[in-house]
């Protein structure tokens, strides 16, 4: 529906949204390194309360809980939580050597998000933290020796998993 200039409401939202991000790309190209990886703990602490917030009171829409209302507008927190999962593991990964033991951690680090993402159910949204996982563990210098060996892992579990934690619509989606 036009306003009074001709704009509809939804660009008009659109148009704020676009500002909002472009003012925080300019304050976080202002931020110094070390800043950012001292705040990681924070922002990875924050974005999981949000993730357990979306779960309690977020809005349900077609049997999923993705959205929480802040007055007028919405906020989906796995949006958040994927960009804080990359600041945290980049933030521990920056002060170590890649070994099993420090990528075994990055590792806990993705999958907090992705099981409390996985339980919204957002399907794909998991699935993408974990395929940035592996860019991270991979770009980190993780050796392809172990790279693969957890590949293997997780694809001997996957048809174990797809039955247990995938609901049937989904199944049937990606069928």
């Amino acid at each position: 529906m036009p306003t009074e200039g001709g704009l509809s409401s939804e660009f008009m939202r659109q148009a704020v949204y676009g500002a909002i991000g472009i003012a925080a790309l300019l304050v976080a190209s202002r931020l110094h390194m070390d800043t950012i990886r001292r705040l990681a703990p924070i922002i990875y602490a924050v974005s999981m309360a949000g993730l357990v917030v979306v779960l309690v009171l977020g809005d349900e829409q077609f049997g999923a809980r993705r959205w929480i209302a802040l007055g007028p507008i919405t906020v989906q927190p796995s949006e958040f939580a994927r960009i804080a999962t990359v600041i945290a593991i980049a933030a521990y990964a920056a002060e170590r050597e890649p070994g099993i033991r420090y990528m075994l951690t990055t590792l806990a680090l993705a999958l907090g998000p992705m099981a409390l993402i996985l339980l919204e159910p957002d399907l794909g949204t998991t699935l993408v933290v974990g395929a940035t996982w592996l860019v991270l563990a991979a770009t980190w210098g993780t050796s392809w020796r172990v790279l693969g060996g957890l590949s293997a892992l997780a694809v001997s579990v996957l048809p174990i998993a797809f039955a247990v934690a995938v609901p049937a619509y989904q199944r049937e989606r990606l069928a």
